[in-house]
């Protein structure tokens, strides 16, 4: 019998990881994606299972050390610059 875990990530909880690494927190993933904030969590929570880590950075690194994402196609949110 396989656990959830031992499956590997879905599409959705992948979309997510893509998003959380450019830097969206959980309430902007939810909007994104249009789903609730509990469901884009719940996708999180499994995806960590199933990557086997407790930690976004470390959901990054197993999901880049298992070709699953391509860090150079995610563009990062960024924080416009201060005019003096």
């Amino acid at each position: 019998m396989h656990m959830d875990n031992d499956l590997p990530p879905t599409p959705r909880q992948l979309q997510i990881l893509r998003l959380a690494a450019a830097g969206y927190n959980l309430h902007q993933i939810a909007q994104t994606l249009e789903i609730s904030r509990h469901t884009a969590n719940n996708h999180r929570r499994k995806l960590f299972a199933r990557l086997r880590v407790f930690t976004l950075s470390s959901a990054l690194i197993m999901a880049y050390r298992q070709r699953l994402i391509d860090l150079d196609e995610i563009e990062p949110i960024r924080v416009p610059r201060m005019q003096p």
